[in-house]
């Protein structure tokens, strides 16, 4: 019995997680592309990032009516 009691409230406290931490898509740095070379010099690497602005501009694209 007590174990049904701990796992039905462990079931009723899943709900209550919700998304107070969320963060907006336009608020995010998506990586795209991500390199990562060995350092011309021989003493490293070297790391080249490719970063989507998601908050900027408008949607590219062409839209048709059928």
């Amino acid at each position: 019995m007590k174990t049904v009691a701990v796992l039905l409230l462990i079931i009723m406290l899943l709900p209550l997680s919700g998304c107070w931490d969320s963060v907006e898509l336009d608020q995010l740095a998506l990586v795209l592309l991500l390199g990562i070379d060995t350092d011309p010099m021989g003493d490293g690497f070297e790391v080249t990032v490719h970063v989507l602005n998601v908050a900027g501009g408008t949607a590219s694209g062409a839209a048709g009516t059928g």
